[in-house]
C-alpha cells in the first residue's frame, strides 16, 4: 500500500465514529492521556499531538478541517462525544464531504489513483 493510500485511509478513520466496546475503550484512554490540562476536552494542539502520537502524519491544514468536523458544536475543542463520534448533530454528509476534499488534494472535484 502506498504511503499516500494509507494517508487518505487514516484521514477517513478519523472521521469514522467508534463502532465496538473496544475500540471506543481504545479511544477513551487515547482521549485521556491527550487531555493534558484534565479538562475533559481536546485543544487543536492536544488532538495534533495524539494524532502525531499514533503516527498519523497529516498537515495542520489536514487537522484543522478534521477538528471542526468534529467540533460539533464549534466551542473550538473537542469533547469525548465528538472525539468518539457520538456527538447527536454529527452529519454523515458533513463527515464523508469532508473526507473526499482531505483526499482531493489538487480540489478538482475527483480522486486520482495518485489521489487516493
Amino acid at each position: 500500500m502506498s504511503g499516500s493510500m494509507r494517508m487518505a485511509g487514516a484521514n477517513v478513520l478519523l472521521l469514522r465514529k467508534a463502532e465496538d466496546k473496544r475500540q471506543r475503550d481504545a479511544l477513551r484512554r487515547a482521549f485521556k492521556k491527550a487531555d493534558v490540562n484534565q479538562d475533559k476536552r481536546l485543544s487543536f494542539s492536544e488532538y495534533c499531538s495524539i494524532v502525531k502520537k499514533v503516527g498519523i502524519g497529516l498537515s495542520e491544514d489536514d487537522l484543522k478541517e478534521i477538528m471542526a468536523a468534529k467540533d460539533v458544536n464549534k466551542d473550538g475543542y473537542i469533547s469525548v462525544a465528538e472525539f468518539l463520534g457520538e456527538a447527536m448533530e454529527e452529519d454523515p454528509d458533513k463527515k464523508a464531504e469532508l473526507a473526499f476534499d482531505i483526499i482531493d488534494k489538487d480540489k478538482d472535484g475527483f480522486i486520482s489513483k495518485q489521489e487516493f
